[in-house]
C-alpha cells in the first residue's frame, strides 16, 4: 500500500499540481522554475533574436545580473533519444523587456483535489471488481443463496429508517 501511495504522489505532482507565485525579479531563487511575462517590446524583440513566439517564457532561472536574466527553456518539446534529458536553450532577455516574473511552487489545493479524485476512481474500480468477483454472471443472485436472504430480512429494517 505504501508504493502506491508514493506512485500517486508522483503521479499527483508529475501532471502539474503546481502554481505561479508572482515575485520581484530579485527575490526569485536561481535554478528555479519561473515564467517571465514580457512586454510587447521584449516579444518582438525576443522573436526577432532567437525566433521564440509568444509573450511568456517559461524555463529555469540560469542567471540574472542588473541587466538582464537568462532562463533555459525547453525547446519545442524535444528530448535527447540517449538519455531522456531535455534539450534547453538559454535565452537572454533584458529586465527592461521584463514585465513579471512567477515563480512555480507546488499547489496544496490542487494536490489534494487531484489525489482525492484519484482515490475516488481507485475505490470505485475496487467496488465494481469486487462486485464482479461476487457475482461473475452479473444476473440475480439464485434463490436460497445466503446474500439474497440475508437482503430479504435488512430490507423491512431499512425501510423502517426515517
Amino acid at each position: 500500500m505504501r508504493l502506491s501511495k508514493h506512485v500517486i504522489s508522483a503521479a499527483a505532482l508529475s501532471l502539474g499540481c503546481y502554481t505561479y507565485v508572482p515575485v520581484e525579479i530579485d527575490q526569485a531563487p536561481l535554478q528555479s522554475e519561473v515564467r517571465a511575462v514580457l512586454s510587447t517590446a521584449g516579444e518582438i524583440n525576443l522573436r526577432e533574436r532567437v525566433g521564440i513566439l509568444g509573450g511568456r517564457l517559461e524555463g529555469e532561472l540560469v542567471e540574472r545580473t542588473a541587466d538582464q536574466l537568462m532562463i533555459a527553456v525547453q525547446t519545442a518539446g524535444a528530448f535527447t533519444s540517449s538519455t531522456g534529458e531535455k534539450l534547453v536553450q538559454r535565452v537572454d532577455i533584458p529586465r527592461a523587456d521584463v514585465l513579471l516574473v512567477e515563480v512555480r511552487e507546488p499547489s496544496t489545493p490542487k494536490t489534494v483535489g487531484l489525489l482525492a479524485g484519484a482515490v475516488g476512481v481507485v475505490t470505485t474500480l475496487a467496488i465494481v471488481t469486487f462486485n464482479a468477483d461476487r457475482n461473475p454472471g452479473g444476473g440475480n443472485l439464485p434463490p436460497g443463496d445466503p446474500d439474497e436472504r440475508i437482503g430479504v430480512r435488512l430490507l423491512p429494517f431499512l425501510l423502517r429508517i426515517p
